[in-house]
């Protein structure tokens, strides 16, 4: 079971990643519209 729990807790900080890369991307396509 703990192997489980570690792989839940991996998934969310891949998700966590994720999101955090999109938002870095979206910031940078809005840096250089304007």
């Amino acid at each position: 079971m703990p192997g489980r729990i570690a792989e839940g807790h991996e998934s969310e900080s891949e998700r966590m990643n994720y999101i955090d890369h999109q938002d870095r991307n979206l910031q940078t396509e809005l840096h250089y519209l304007t």
